[in-house]
């Protein structure tokens, strides 16, 4: 039983030790895009970005955003810039934008 109990206590504090491990590294790369449309229900934007060289081609794809801030600068048809954040685990959002261009209304 006290080898249980020892097992226990020393499982438990492996877990404590790993739970305080540093954070995610991240990876940041500068985006430009334009945005295509909003969703204000997920906080998600669909945007025609560039391609990330080293990472990804160009291509249009719902991106979240790290800040709400952030995401309501944003309308169809801005064109923007960014900084695109990827962690090791492939999670990726927006953040530090800018809104470089508006709309004119005109579809091309």
């Amino acid at each position: 039983m006290k080898n249980f109990l020892l097992a226990a206590v020393l499982l438990a504090a492996l877990a404590s030790c790993r739970s305080q491990s540093p954070a995610t590294k991240e990876k940041h790369y500068p985006f430009t895009g334009r945005v295509v449309s909003v969703s204000s229900t997920d906080q998600t934007a669909a945007i025609a970005g560039s391609a990330i060289p080293n990472y990804m081609d160009a291509m249009t794809m719902d991106y979240p955003f790290k800040s709400k801030d952030d995401f309501k600068k944003l309308h169809a048809g801005d064109q923007i810039s960014a900084t695109f954040n990827l962690d090791e685990s492939g999670s990726y959002n927006l953040s530090d934008v800018k809104v470089t261009g508006h709309s004119s209304g005109e579809k091309k």
